[in-house]
């Protein structure tokens, strides 16, 4: 009311202010608080979001968030069209009651582009079929999980995930089962290799930023045993990806890097 009365509009104020903008009104030393708290075993992360309110600090626990934020100052988040010279690849991961979440993405020599995402639940072989065929792409292959061999309720019945998937013209290569652990240094190694659409990726971007550890209460830290959350599936499907990437090798890709590497040679003679 007394705002009213002043003629001013109603509304909301926010200020954010680190430690260090505190500091003069504290009188805290702050050089022997942060060397405290990280005896306390505060991690640099938590430091960085806590004390310093850093939003793109990398997430405690997360796997990945470190990389991709040191990949996004490198600039590979970015407006990224894709080559229409070059096959798109999927990589699957398939949810029934939780979500299926799929990566579209490109290699171009030694750099892998992805180009989209896409995620949903509740939904059959169909959505997805449909949602794939409607994008302008020009496929390659289509990468899946171990589980593809499964009968359940992906819309298939007593058929399983892959012969539905090819009755409405998905052709599956299945990948073999890996160990998580392997998968996720793998996952990793190839975010360092990567480009993203930072619109059409932004969804899944964020899911890899928030994949993470367990907490173990009683040791009081992080174990190596991921969260089955939002977040896991489509860090899955981006672990099928790299899994697919050093399994498999696109002739296309490959052919073109050889042409490109005997014009320069031919060139140079």
């Amino acid at each position: 009311e007394s705002w009213e009365k002043e003629g001013i509009e109603e509304g909301y104020f926010t200020q954010k202010l680190n430690i260090e903008d505190t500091q003069r009104d504290t009188g805290w030393d702050l050089e022997a608080l942060i060397k405290r708290e990280k005896l306390n075993g505060m991690t640099e992360e938590k430091i960085q979001s806590e004390y310093y309110c850093d939003s793109n600090a990398p997430i405690e626990g997360s796997y990945y968030s470190d990389a991709i934020k040191e990949i996004e100052e490198q600039g590979k988040i970015c407006d990224l069209p894709w080559d229409r010279n070059l096959a798109v690849h999927t990589a699957w991961d398939i949810g029934v009651n939780d979500n299926t979440a799929i990566w579209f993405y490109q290699q171009y020599g030694n750099e892998v582009w992805f180009i989209d995402f896409y995620q949903c639940n509740n939904k059959d072989i169909t959505h997805y079929a449909k949602i794939v065929s409607d994008k302008d792409y020009i496929y390659g292959k289509h990468y899946g999980p171990h589980d593809l061999a499964v009968r359940d309720g992906w819309g298939g019945g007593m058929r399983t995930r892959q012969q539905r998937a090819r009755d409405l013209g998905l052709n599956f290569t299945k990948l073999v089962k890996a160990g998580k652990e392997e998968g996720i240094e793998g996952a990793r190694a190839l975010l360092y290799k990567c480009k993203f659409d930072k619109v059409k990726c932004e969804d899944g971007l964020d899911c890899l930023r928030a994949y993470h550890r367990k907490w173990d209460d009683m040791a009081g830290t992080y174990i190596d045993h991921d969260v089955h959350d939002w977040a896991s599936d489509a860090a899955d499907a981006f672990r099928y990806a790299a899994q697919s990437i050093r399994k498999f090798r696109d002739p296309n890709t490959e052919g073109s890097r050889q042409r490109k590497v005997k014009q320069v040679y031919e060139y140079l003679r």
